[in-house]
């Protein structure tokens, strides 16, 4: 069960991506307004729970993947998979340098450390790479429904599978709808969809509790 847990544990780790970004951005008087209230919004956001279905993609496979995120700042999040089947329960807490991975299969857990959150798949950590990012764009599909706006920006350092991210907020709602991963092609490695956000819930410390 240990090595399951340790082939397991680097999978998950290999879903995440850690990089440091960077923050310039231009935008046309019509949609000032919707990115300074999506950017005081998040500014605001200190905690958030969200349903994920993560796709992850290559060249010859494709995996899905149906998470529950638990994250408060500034460096606590849990992750469980809810699905496939054969990962279900699969719990990974993040509490600064250290990570504990654990299942219900083997509760006493495998503890061990990072140097840095994941950050490209959670949302508090994508804005906090974006805007510290030189290399940033922005796009807006406006729609009678009230349309999106694409955040998108480069990561440090760059990998040839995970070139480029982007976030797909609701212009409506400010809700994050996706984050995407790209590699140096333009194509998509990971795809995280978003359902049931929940913005500042009240998350005890418990949660993220490693021993």
């Amino acid at each position: 069960m240990c090595k399951r847990l340790r082939i397991t544990a680097a999978l998950v780790l290999t879903l995440m991506i850690t990089a440091g970004c960077a923050s310039h951005f231009q935008l046309s008087d019509s949609h000032v307004d919707i990115y300074k209230r999506i950017h005081d919004k998040y500014n605001r956001m200190k905690s958030y729970t969200a349903e994920v279905t993560l796709t992850v993609k290559s060249r010859k496979s494709e995996q899905v993947y149906r998470l529950s995120q638990q994250v408060k700042e500034p460096e606590l999040a849990a992750i469980t998979i809810r699905e496939p089947d054969s990962l279900s329960g699969l719990r990974t807490v993040f509490n600064g340098s250290q990570v504990r991975i654990e299942s219900p299969a083997a509760p006493e857990g495998l503890v061990t450390t990072t140097q840095k959150m994941p950050n490209a798949l959670l949302v508090n950590q994508f804005f906090s790479i974006y805007y510290q990012s030189e290399e940033t764009a922005i796009s807006v599909n406006s729609q009678e429904s009230g349309g999106t706006m694409l955040l998108e920006t480069e990561c440090r350092p760059q990998k040839a599978e995970a070139y480029k991210v982007t976030l797909l907020l609701d212009t409506k709602t400010l809700e994050p709808k996706n984050i995407t991963v790209f590699d140096v092609g333009g194509n998509v490695r990971m795809l995280a969809e978003f359902t049931e956000f929940v913005y500042n819930p009240s998350l005890p410390e418990e949660i993220f509790f490693i021993q």
